[in-house]
């Protein structure tokens, strides 16, 4: 299976990155966001997990199949690039058990089946899910004959933006664009 061989692929490569002394040492204590400071931000996903904050929708509100795969969520408590480094390296080991799992447990038959409530216009649903940065929030507002009036997306970038500059001060300039990167924002994102 490719995914098996992906995994050890993978491993290889994350035993490398953890060996090697002179990176970690460049991303230990290099752009701390502490708890209290993520917690005053409501930073979410990969930066939050890094920083101590407990929270994935996929386990805390499940949807799909979540209620029956039971995700392990990845939990650092140092704050630096390296907790996010590590929370990413541990999410794509929980992934590739979640899809291995998710294989195993999939039902014979239908996949899709048929709506049972057709929204009027003006009304309007809102939902979650977790994706790779973190929690994503979607607002639909139904229009005439079946279509979209309006849509909204909030990506966790929108809300991780803010706390970066909590984790820059006392590290030096080439520091940054480690710092940056860790938080893994996107600007597209934070625009929707």
């Amino acid at each position: 299976m490719e995914l098996n061989a992906l995994e050890q692929d993978f491993s290889a490569i994350e035993k490398i990155v953890l060996a090697n002394a002179s990176l970690t040492e460049r991303l230990e204590n290099t752009g701390i966001l502490t708890e209290s400071i993520a917690w005053d931000h409501a930073v979410i996903g990969v930066v939050g997990r890094a920083s101590g904050m407990d929270r994935d929708l996929r386990r805390d509100r499940p949807f799909a199949a979540y209620d029956a795969l039971q995700p392990k969520v990845a939990l650092y408590r140092y704050g630096d690039v390296r907790a996010r480094m590590r929370v990413r390296l541990d999410e794509i080991h929980e992934s590739m058990r979640l899809i291995r799992e998710a294989r195993r447990c999939l039902p014979l038959g239908r996949l899709v089946t048929q709506p049972t409530h057709q929204p009027q216009p003006g009304e309007w649903a809102l939902s979650a899910v977790e994706g790779w940065r973190g929690e994503i929030l979607y607002v639909v507002m139904a229009g005439e004959a079946g279509r979209i009036h309006r849509c909204k997306v909030r990506d966790p970038s929108f809300v991780n933006w803010p706390a970066i500059q909590w984790a820059a001060p006392g590290n030096i300039v080439p520091d940054f664009p480690l710092i940056n990167k860790s938080f893994n924002l996107s600007y597209a994102g934070n625009d929707l």
